[in-house]
């Protein structure tokens, strides 16, 4: 005789798993079930999931390839459980045996994940089998719940479930029946199942289900409604609470809850209600992690950049690498992480800010300090050793040396492993977004110095590949953090690091500004190659405002410093600026020898890039000279070169001058060509002195092809650049920044 149900199974049985009415009493087993409802209600405002939901409709639920089991995957409130009630619905003809619904409580407050046995007991008595004969011990229930299914076209969803192992005892044997499981983990343990890992919803899907709650009146706010979905990071489960609040708020305007959105650190708390909320729903899933994943998951929630490598995140906890790479999948795998690409880490914006509130309420702030500090080193290192291999002969940039050498990685850091200049252009790359947010944190932080060797170690880098916003950005930071430790000397240096940026965004005054600041503080602290690039960039600056006499004095006071700095690269620019004086004075042979010198240089030194901006400058006096054939090789040279490098900012130089010299051929199609493509470049770089240039050449391009109004409409909009830059007070560096050279 079987053995009766315990009482502890009837005691675990949830209301929700009992929604439907009781199968009415039919002969034969089909016919206890056949009438069997027992999915919960279909919300009536569920939106979007379009494409996921005709993943799950679409499965071949035939007996020959069948699709007997499918997952949906994702993080707390993410609108698991709503899909699959949804999807089951709407499957409900295709399985007349029953459609039954059971929650495993893996992530329930109050309760303890449910047992199989006790599950499996539940599910037994949805399908109508009788209490005395649901055996006693799981094992055996496995079996009556296989052979019971058996020949059954039956629905089963089993909700909320911890893992693969609490799963694997409800599989169906051969059966035409299909099993839809939900789980905040990625269950790669069930060999065969089809999985659907969820995302939060696209921004017309979440604002559908907003707006089907909190009804028409939002119409009168788009914009506010917007702020509202993207503060909820477009979580179904923060979309539904902050739309039944504003719902039954109707002296609230969206705009209104926005605001209070708006505050970080009470955020968290806007998003609940005494029956539910977002950080109530992420606790579950906290506690579930071992003490290893949740001190991994507080501490990246101090890291203030979007994502994170894995060598970055052993940093932060001083763990090796390999373990960190470990804890991460696993945080992957629960959905505390999400993966955008191979090898980065990143949280939604609402856990990230869980995982803060977290880090300061269970670590003290000397572990955080620690972590930090560990975190930023790591960052520091790894940012000069790639600029030291991508840069290898670029002095001058480092704050604390002439040239660029590594820094030694903190103790606890994991170095990053940088073999050549490829694989530390490709890791400047994937990291940059993440240095730049760590600069800009430092700063505000308390840890000036490491401020200023990262800005040091990314600014050619930055500028090269015409990062600007960025590097103007830590350049700024870094120049108030070193005014506040008092070193002059990376002041001067900040200085004319920012005078560049600004020079190339067209920006004159200010730029000139920084230069004659920085030729003073170097002047003041002795700082002679710290003078000779200031007086350089001023150089640039007179040159760009048709003041060649004294362009040409602060190209030689510059060339002066760095020959006796021992600055052979500084050497090569001063002979490039000398050579752009040259030509603007008509005295083209001389032009041509200070280029020359300088494209002897830089092939000694190995410079491609600085190999193409003389042979730009070549090029140019060979077309003054009524050489445009020769003109043309050269700039296209250059071109291939600055393209090759990713210099961007120098290839929109190189594209001008290969439509300059094409104009010069007699062909002003395809000169016309070149200074769109020029245009368009300067234009996305933001590299305005360009834009000019390439206006004035399409002017000129258009006016030999006969199109005098489109000719006209360029040349006008040259001059609108270029008034813009002279009304900022172009060339007009201040008296005292051309003083001796010393």
């Amino acid at each position: 005789m079987a053995a009766k149900p315990t009482k502890p199974e009837k005691a675990a049985t949830p209301l929700s798993s009992r929604p439907g009415p009781a199968p009415a009493p039919a002969a034969g087993r089909a016919g206890r079930a056949r009438q069997a409802n027992f999915l919960p209600y279909d919300s009536p405002d569920f939106s979007g999931r379009a494409a996921e939901l005709a993943q799950l409709l679409e499965g071949r639920h035939g007996p020959e390839g069948a699709v007997t089991v499918s997952v949906i995957d994702g993080m707390a409130g993410i609108g698991k459980t709503a899909l699959a009630v949804h999807a089951g619905h709407r499957l409900a003809e295709r399985y007349p045996d029953g459609r039954l619904f059971v929650d495993l409580q893996a992530h329930t407050a109050g309760r303890t994940p449910m047992d199989a046995g006790s599950a499996l007991g539940v599910l037994l008595r949805q399908l109508g089998v009788p209490a005395e004969r649901i055996p006693a011990s799981a094992a055996e229930r496995a079996g009556l719940w296989r052979a019971e299914l058996s020949g059954r076209r039956v629905l089963v969803v089993l909700d909320n479930a911890a893992g693969t192992d609490q799963v694997r005892p409800f599989l169906p044997g051969a059966t035409r029946s299909l099993l839809l499981v939900t789980s905040r983990r990625r269950l790669t343990g069930l060999d065969g199942a089809a999985c659907l890992s969820l995302d939060p919803l696209p921004a017309a899907d979440a604002l559908e289900l907003f707006t089907r709650i909190v009804g028409r009146r939002v119409d009168d706010e788009p914009l506010a409604a917007l702020d509202i979905l993207h503060l909820c990071g477009f979580l179904p489960l923060a979309v539904r609470i902050a739309a039944a609040r504003l719902r039954h708020r109707p002296r609230w305007s969206a705009a209104h809850l926005a605001d209070r959105l708006r505050d970080q650190r009470h955020r968290l708390a806007e998003l609940s209600t005494t029956e539910r909320g977002v950080a109530a729903a992420f606790a579950m899933s906290y506690q579930q992690l071992d003490a290893e994943q949740r001190r991994m998951f507080r501490l990246l929630g101090l890291y203030p950049g979007p994502d994170a490598g894995g060598r970055a995140a052993a940093a932060l906890a001083g763990v090796a690498p390999e373990r960190a790479e470990r804890l991460l999948e696993e945080l992957l795998d629960a959905h505390m992480l999400r993966q955008h690409e191979a090898g980065r880490y990143t949280f939604h914006d609402l856990l990230r800010r869980y995982a803060h509130t977290l880090a300061e309420e269970e670590e003290s702030p000397a572990a955080r300090r620690e972590a930090l500090d560990r975190l930023f080193g790591h960052c520091v290192a790894g940012a000069s050793q790639a600029a030291a291999l991508l840069f290898p002969q670029s002095p001058g940039r480092s704050v604390h040396s002439p040239a660029v050498a590594p820094d030694e990685p903190a103790p606890d850091a994991a170095p990053v492993v940088l073999r050549d200049a490829q694989e530390a252009e490709a890791w400047l790359d994937a990291e940059r977004l993440s240095l730049v947010a760590a600069g800009a944190y430092m700063a505000a932080h308390g840890w000036p110095a490491h401020t200023a060797r990262l800005a040091s170690a990314l600014h050619r880098y930055l500028y090269d590949r015409a990062f600007h916003a960025d590097a103007l950005a830590l350049g700024e930071q870094a120049l108030q953090a070193s005014a506040l430790s008092g070193d002059h000397t990376a002041q001067g240096r900040f200085l004319t690091d920012l005078a560049w940026l600004y020079w190339r965004r067209g920006c004159d005054e200010r730029a000139a500004r920084h230069a004659a600041r920085a030729v003073r503080l170097a002047r003041r602290t002795g700082d002679r190659l710290g003078e000779a690039r200031a007086r350089d960039c001023l150089g640039h600056l007179f040159l760009r405002g048709h003041d060649q006499e004294q362009a040409r004095y602060c190209f030689m006071a510059a060339l002066r410093l760095f020959r006796a700095v021992g600055d052979r690269h500084g050497e090569a620019r001063g002979q490039v600026g000398l050579g752009l004086v040259q030509e603007r004075l008509g005295r083209y042979e001389a032009a041509r020898i200070h280029h020359h010198r300088a494209l002897e240089l830089y092939r000694e030194l190995g410079d491609l890039g600085g190999e193409a901006v003389a042979l730009v400058g070549l090029g140019s006096v060979h077309g003054r000279q009524g050489r445009p054939g020769q003109a043309h090789g050269l700039a296209l040279r250059a071109l291939r070169v600055q393209r090759a490098l990713g210099n961007r900012g120098h290839e929109a130089e190189a594209l001008n001058a290969l439509g300059e010299a094409a104009l010069a051929l007699g062909a002003p199609r395809q000169a016309a060509q070149q200074h769109e493509a020029a245009l368009a470049l300067a234009s996305e770089v933001g590299f305005r002195p360009e834009q000019a240039r390439a206006f004035q050449g399409l002017a000129r391009a258009h006016d030999a092809l006969g199109r005098p109004d489109l000719a006209r409409g360029y040349a006008r909009r040259a001059l609108s650049l270029s008034a813009a830059r002279t009304a900022a007070g172009a060339g007009r560096a201040p008296s005292a920044a051309v003083g001796g050279a010393g």
